[in-house]
């Protein structure tokens, strides 16, 4: 495996020696194609000449009506990345293998706003978990916050594996279009919507009954990388054992293409480790649960770097089925009581918490324009 490696390396270096190769890399600020770069782009796309980023060729098939007939694109496994970015790139965050030591200007940013978050509930040696964020942010030069907390707990992280990565105020511009389009908050809620990522479908039989056999409505909404590995590995799908629950006029499965402020209005979030654990409280002003069993993967008891993924402002905590049962039966009573309270605590946190809330996208190219024209890129 090292030898195919190390082949592999040096085919992408000689690729990029070549003259042609490099003249199309260079003076070109290289994306990672998303709607949020998009909204960024826009801003100074006339100004920088764009390299399109697209991981496969059916990404880029699916999304090249979006981006300009005359933009320069390249098409690449993430893993071999790095060695096209000459000067300049913004890019999702994940883990991106640092193959070059060359200096240069890369800015990642998030796909979620739960992604600051993540490492700190790990149940893993320190010196493993230390490798794990060193690995996944080392390529970066700078990383965008997304409010405050993240800005705390990504500075956390760096500080504590010896990462120089600057954390940049950014903001985040798809968590400002839908808090901006969010209706009008509603007490007496609806239903139950369970939106798992990390639980299996087999662990919330229990709850789910409970909530049914107690005359509550519940939708349950599948997460996408089930629905991909039942399509591209041929597995059973693993929703079936909640199949039973469909004679049940109170239970339905959510097949709508995405989750809109309307459903999220009506409904007590339930989830786990999924990014809908900070966007459903956040868009709706309303708390979500966060039903999690301890396990390796996801243990809400565990703070790495002094960092709690879940918010007691946002989150109402179930480690078992029975500590569920109280939780949700407590959060409506809470709902009913106390609702208006519970909405100005969590608009307000979002006011004074989230960066360049309603101006994100342009308050990112704008840094970014600028760190450019220092380069002399512009």
């Amino acid at each position: 495996m090292d030898l195919v490696l190390e082949a592999l390396r040096q085919y992408c270096k000689n690729i990029i020696q070549d003259s042609s190769v490099k003249k199309f890399l260079q003076n070109t600020l290289l994306v990672s194609f998303s709607s949020d770069f998009l909204s960024i782009t826009k801003n100074f796309q006339q100004d920088i000449p764009l390299l399109w980023y697209f991981g496969t060729y059916e990404w880029y098939e699916i999304n090249k009506h979006s981006i300009k007939k005359d933009t320069k694109v390249i098409v690449c496994n993430w893993v071999l990345l790095d060695y096209f970015i000459y000067d300049t790139a913004l890019l999702g965050g994940g883990a991106l293998p640092k193959l070059r030591n060359d200096k240069r200007n890369i800015y990642g940013i998030g796909h979620s706003m739960a992604e600051a978050f993540y490492y700190a509930p790990l149940r893993e040696k320190k010196e493993y978990l230390d490798v794990r964020v060193y690995n996944a942010f080392c390529a970066f030069s700078h990383y965008i916050a997304i409010n405050k907390d993240s800005k705390r707990a990504f500075k956390s992280m760096f500080d504590a594996v010896g990462l120089e990565v600057c954390v940049v105020e950014g903001g985040y511009p798809r968590f400002d279009n839908r808090f901006q389009k969010r209706q009008a908050f509603k007490c007496n809620k609806e239903q139950f919507l369970f939106i798992p990522r990390l639980s299996k479908p087999h662990e919330l039989l229990e709850i789910i009954s409970y909530l049914l056999d107690n005359g509550k409505k519940v939708l349950l909404r599948r997460h996408g990388a089930y629905e991909n590995y039942i399509k591209w590995q041929g597995l059973d799908d693993p929703y079936k054992v909640l199949e039973a629950f469909k004679q049940d006029p109170n239970f339905s499965f959510d097949e709508t293409p995405s989750i809109t402020n309307e459903i999220l209005d009506k409904s007590i979030v339930v989830t786990d480790n999924s990014s809908v654990a900070y966007s459903a409280p956040l868009v709706s002003l309303t708390p979500c649960i966060l039903y999690s069993i301890p396990k390796n993967e996801f243990d809400l008891r565990i703070r790495n770097y002094g960092i709690s993924f879940a918010n007691p402002l946002l989150h109402r905590v179930a480690l078992d089925d029975e500590e569920f049962f109280r939780v949700s039966l407590d959060l409506e009573t809470e709902l009913s009581v106390n609702s208006e309270k519970i909405t100005k605590e969590i608009q307000d946190y979002v006011l004074d918490n989230f960066y360049n809330l309603g101006c994100s996208a342009e308050m990112i190219a704008k840094t970014l324009l600028e760190s450019f024209k220092k380069q002399q890129l512009v």
